[in-house]
């Protein structure tokens, strides 16, 4: 990931997904499946990937990913996504279809 990406915040858009399917995502999602690619892609260091796999509960594993994901910089959202793609298409539905409208700007008349 370009480092420059890294250093800033997961869009706000991509941010106001996962808090609002947070619950489902944690029902659904082992992160086992999903870690390995988010560090390969450097959303998450090793040193994180390990933290998150020696937590025992698989809930709390996802929590804690979760939790963490906002901070990974602009492209983290893709890259979470896209690591959903093979075993959680689902879960990338329920992103999908979240709805959020764009500010709209007065028009000057």
């Amino acid at each position: 990931m370009d480092p420059t990406l890294a250093t800033s915040t997961m869009l706000e858009r991509d941010e106001k997904k996962l808090r609002e399917h947070h619950d489902y995502i944690l029902k659904e999602l082992d992160v086992q499946h999903v870690l390995l690619y988010l560090e390969m892609m450097r959303v998450v260091t090793k040193y994180e990937s390990d933290k998150i796999h020696a937590i025992p509960n698989p809930r709390e594993r996802t929590k804690r990913l979760l939790a963490i994901l906002p901070t990974k910089g602009v492209l983290a959202y893709q890259h979470f996504r896209r690591s959903l793609q093979d075993r959680y298409p689902h879960i990338i539905e329920k992103l999908d279809n979240t709805g959020y409208k764009k500010k709209s700007i007065p028009s000057k008349k």
